[in-house]
């Protein structure tokens, strides 16, 4: 029984951060980017943490080419952020 409710909860918090990370929006906007690394910075979990990781650096090189007018190269990294928050 507490097997199963473990895969439940394992399930829906898969389902949840996925249909998160699918809602957010890799525009390279400020806004967008405050919101993404209000995100990554939620990401407590010791199981998230390589995942964190990655996230945060990939935003970090989205913040430098967002400030070098690089839009299509901080959108890449914007996308590559959210997908390393998606678990699995």
């Amino acid at each position: 029984m507490i097997t199963k409710l473990f895969f439940v909860a394992a399930v829906f918090l898969a389902v949840a951060g996925a249909a998160q990370a699918q809602s957010m929006n890799a525009d390279c906007t400020e806004d967008n980017m405050t919101k993404m690394q209000s995100q990554i910075d939620s990401m407590t979990s010791e199981s998230q943490k390589a995942q964190k990781q990655m996230a945060m650096a990939d935003m970090e090189k989205a913040k430098a080419s967002m400030q070098t007018k690089d839009m299509k190269d901080c959108k890449a990294h914007m996308e590559k952020a959210m997908k390393a928050m998606m678990p699995g």
